[in-house]
């Protein structure tokens, strides 16, 4: 599954048996799944293009708020990107 940040991988693993009466399937089989497997990766330079734009965004913001002057008044900080795992 791919989202904007991140991709998700997910594998299953196990087996499957089905009851044949003369080689002939007699009904649906039966999948038993053993073990499954989750692997996400974060996509970094997504993620630095957000960042990226949003500091554009601001400081076009600012300018157009303040009139053209954005160094007297108000300042831009740094952006700071957190990640928080879920629980």
């Amino acid at each position: 599954m791919k989202e904007l940040f991140s991709t998700k991988h997910e594998a299953e693993a196990g087996y499957q048996y089905q009851l044949l009466v003369n080689g002939i399937p007699a009904f649906q089989p039966h999948v038993i799944i053993e073990r499954t497997e989750t692997r996400k990766e974060v996509n970094e330079e997504n993620i630095r293009e957000l960042a990226g734009a949003a500091k554009q965004f601001a400081s076009s913001a600012i300018s157009m708020y303040l009139g053209g002057t954005p160094g007297q008044f108000a300042k831009l900080a740094p952006a700071v990107i957190k990640r928080l795992t879920k629980t």
